[in-house]
């Protein structure tokens, strides 16, 4: 009986933690507005109005800025962009890759091309993975439509 009880309870916390199936993640905006350290950027995607387009059927690699990285912008400068969709979609875009690329996809390249156009450079120092001089601190969050990891800077033109 006591086995018996033990099974059901891994069964129940696997359940728990795998979800119900893959169909569940929801897009790359469904993850970003999903988390709290992110809801920095999911004010900036929304006033940018690129809701739409990172809704869409991708797939998009996000490289998503928490808010600290919001938080070590110079003073003022994130009001200006929320102030200004355009100069704030053409920054936002710079974090976005064309593909559903996992962590390993990532660091197998030297570099990968943002949908605004910027070469985003990948680099792994000392077992620790950069995009562009911000350094990944979390992977692999799955998307219908993609994947999203997260950053600690937010990348510039």
């Amino acid at each position: 009986m006591k086995k018996l009880k033990l099974l059901l309870s891994i069964l129940a916390l696997t359940f728990l933690f795998t979800g119900c199936s893959d169909d569940d993640d929801g897009t790359v905006v469904d993850v970003i507005v999903s988390r709290d350290d992110l809801s920095t950027l999911a004010t900036a995607v929304t006033t940018a109005g690129l809701v739409d387009t990172l809704d869409g059927e991708g797939p998009f690699t996000v490289f998503a800025p928490n808010n600290d990285a919001f938080a070590k912008l110079p003073a003022g400068t994130l009001e200006k962009l929320l102030a200004n969709p355009e100069a704030l979609a053409n920054i936002l875009t710079i974090h976005v890759v064309s593909g559903d690329l996992k962590a390993a996809d990532v660091l197998a390249a030297d570099s990968l091309t943002s949908l605004q156009g910027k070469i985003l450079n990948i680099e792994l120092k000392e077992g620790v993975a950069f995009i562009d001089g911000a350094r990944i601190i979390a992977t692999d969050l799955d998307a219908d439509n993609g994947t999203v990891h997260i950053i600690n800077t937010v990348l510039q033109p």
